[in-house]
């Protein structure tokens, strides 16, 4: 067990007398938690609006989702790569459309109808406190890189560091 919340120099010449120890099973599951750390280091500023109505409430319900329907919560995280926002501002959003990007195949009918479901109950609790649009599904392999560039890229919302 690793605590990746502090982030602390080492000595170099300390770190190579120490005996390596194993930490991942695979490079996959390296590369996961390697894109974890970074993305903390990366990731955008978003105002407390969208916080408090989209971002906090997705995570929410991915955990809900993790722990009511393990299957469906693996199939969202297996078809979706990523997440975006199209919106008028990241500090003070009036707007924002969800955008999901899968891989080279179009998400299920299940994964589509959860995100829908969730994006409808995100919009009823906003209220008039933040217009939210979408979800609006996009291939990573269809998208444009200008298309791509115009999104706020938010990461994988529902990637867990675990295996569970």
């Amino acid at each position: 067990m690793a605590d990746l919340r502090f982030d602390q120099p080492v000595e170099k010449s300390w770190l190579a007398r120490q005996r390596p120890v194993r930490g991942f099973g695979s490079e996959a599951e390296q590369e996961v938690v390697g894109e974890a750390l970074s993305w903390l280091r990366r990731r955008p500023a978003m105002g407390s609006t969208f916080i408090e109505y989209v971002q906090r409430p997705v995570n929410e319900a991915l955990d809900s989702l993790r722990g009511s329907d393990k299957a469906l919560w693996k199939t969202v995280d297996r078809e979706i790569a990523e997440w975006a926002v199209d919106g008028d501002s990241r500090l003070a959003p009036t707007r924002v459309k969800i955008v999901l990007l899968s891989g080279s195949d179009d998400p299920s009918d299940e994964c589509v109808r959860w995100w829908r479901e969730t994006v409808d109950r995100l919009r009823a609790s906003a209220g008039k406190a933040l217009i939210i649009a979408g979800p609006e599904f996009k291939r990573l392999d269809e998208i444009t890189v200008a298309e791509y560039r115009d999104l706020t890229v938010l990461g994988k919302p529902h990637r867990s560091l675990s295996k569970g």
